[in-house]
């Protein structure tokens, strides 16, 4: 999923899911919801404790990869 190489690209880091503090998602059907969401709380967890960054997520016409259906923009930081 997009949430496992987020993941991968912070642990190459030092950092993980615990440190990000933003996600924006931009996605361009209604009909990707169910999966996104499902993706996002096997990755992140539903359990007290569990990584909960600000999030937004906005539909859009359409993403600068033709073949995407879903962007993440991140942020993330460590002390």
């Amino acid at each position: 999923t997009l949430y496992n190489s987020l993941r991968t690209m912070l642990k190459q880091l030092g950092m993980d899911l615990v440190d990000l503090v933003e996600t924006r998602t931009y996605m361009i059907s209604k009909d990707d919801m169910p999966g996104y969401r499902a993706g996002r709380a096997r990755v992140f967890g539903t359990g007290e404790g569990a990584p909960r960054p600000s999030a937004a997520l906005v539909y859009v016409a359409g993403l600068a990869q033709p073949l995407w259906k879903i962007e993440i923009c991140a942020i993330a930081t460590k002390e």
